[in-house]
């Protein structure tokens, strides 16, 4: 299973989800067309019950919400439309660059997703549950919101279940140059002992 992007525009698809049978044939599904302005695709597979999830962000370019869309792994077909958003946020609005786990996930693992807002400096994360905790009415995850330590911020969204914020980082900053040591100065630092420089005879 992959997830690759396209450079086509207006209605033509833009991310699509490959998938390769065991006799090596490739398939392609559409994810979401160059109208929907996905970027950064993830795939993220549960075996246990049969889900395939597909991550991205949206707008391109920018960023704004982190999306998911859920599939059957044995049939994989996405409905159109930007999808469910899972991360977002009133006061991070460029949230981008999704990242996941590598590994299959089940009902006892749960799905991590973390994403990060490059002019805020702060990653923002929620963790989805699978399995039978999953099977939740609309109305349910709709009304979930998990509230931030210390920031009072709220991870926002249709799918909304335990999120949470942190910094990430300010301005970069440069090291001090180091200055250029002389023959005694690196005398001192390897013997650890002062010793007064010798005076040379007049």
């Amino acid at each position: 299973y992959a997830a690759v992007k396209t450079s086509l525009n207006g209605t033509d698809p833009l991310i699509h989800l490959l998938v390769r049978s065991t006799g090596g044939t490739w398939t392609s599904h559409v994810f979401g067309t160059a109208a929907d302005m996905h970027t950064r695709p993830v795939v993220v597979l549960d075996e246990q019950d049969d889900a395939l999830y597909l991550f991205a962000a949206a707008p391109q370019y920018s960023g704004g919400k982190i999306y998911y869309k859920k599939t059957s792994l044995s049939n994989p077909s996405f409905a159109p439309g930007l999808g469910t958003p899972v991360i977002a946020s009133g006061l991070d609005t460029n949230i981008n660059d999704v990242s996941s786990t590598k590994q299959v996930v089940n009902g006892s693992t749960g799905l991590l997703v973390i994403a990060g807002d490059d002019h805020t400096h702060r990653y923002l994360h929620n963790l989805l549950p699978l399995g039978s905790a999953s099977r939740m009415t609309d109305s349910t995850i709709l009304a979930s919101t998990a509230p931030l330590p210390s920031t009072g911020r709220t991870t926002e969204g249709a799918a909304a279940f335990l999120g949470g914020v942190a910094a990430f980082g300010g301005a970069a900053r440069r090291r001090p140059r180091r200055q250029p040591r002389t023959r005694y100065a690196r005398r001192i630092a390897r013997e650890g002992t002062h010793h007064p420089p010798r005076q040379r005879p007049t």
